[in-house]
C-alpha cells in the first residue's frame, strides 16, 4: 500500500465540528438530532479506518507494514477530535440548557434519569471512539515490532 492512498472522506450530512458550535445547542430537540449527524458522519468518514484495522498485518514485507502503520497513524488527530467533541457533548448535556427544574412532583431520580437519556448516546460515542484511538496506538505499535523497529523508532539491527 502506497502513503496517502487513504483520503479523508466527507461525510454527506455536516455535523457539528467546533466546541462552539456544540456549546450554542440549548434545545433537547437540536441536541438529539446533533447526536444523530455526529454518529452517522464518524462512521462514514471513519469507514477507511475501520478497514484499516481490520487487516491482517502479519507479513515479511517491512514496506508495507511500515506504509500500512503510516495510514493507521494519519486517522490519530482526527479520531481524538471526534473524541474530544464526543466528550464535549456529554458534558454539555449536563449543563443547565438541560435540567430538569426541581419543581413539586419530580424526583431526583426522574432528573437522574432525563440526564443518563440525554448523555448515553454521546457516552457510547465517547467509549468507541477511546477504543478506536487504543486501537490505533496498538497497531502502530504492532506495525513497528513486526518491521522491527525499537520503541524509539530506530531500527534494531534489522536495516542496519
Amino acid at each position: 500500500m502506497a502513503a496517502s492512498t487513504i483520503t479523508f472522506p466527507k461525510p454527506k450530512v455536516a455535523p457539528v465540528s467546533r466546541v462552539r458550535q456544540i456549546l450554542a445547542l440549548t434545545k433537547e430537540e437540536d441536541l438529539v438530532a446533533e447526536l444523530a449527524k455526529f454518529e452517522d458522519a464518524i462512521y462514514e468518514a471513519g469507514a477507511p479506518l475501520i478497514r484499516l484495522l481490520g487487516q491482517d498485518v502479519r507479513s515479511t514485507d517491512v514496506i508495507s507494514q511500515l506504509d500500512h502503520m503510516t495510514e493507521v497513524e494519519r486517522w490519530r488527530e482526527r479520531t481524538s477530535r471526534w473524541h474530544s467533541l464526543a466528550k464535549c457533548f456529554v458534558e454539555h448535556c449536563k449543563s443547565d440548557h438541560f435540567i430538569v427544574a426541581r419543581t413539586k412532583g419530580v424526583t431526583e431520580f426522574e432528573r437522574a434519569a432525563y440526564q443518563k437519556r440525554l448523555t448515553a448516546g454521546f457516552v457510547g460515542l465517547e467509549t468507541w471512539l477511546e477504543g478506536l484511538i487504543y486501537s490505533i496506538d496498538s497497531r502502530v505499535n504492532l506495525c513497528k515490532k513486526l518491521a522491527g523497529l525499537e520503541d524509539n523508532g530506530r531500527p534494531n539491527g534489522r536495516f542496519s
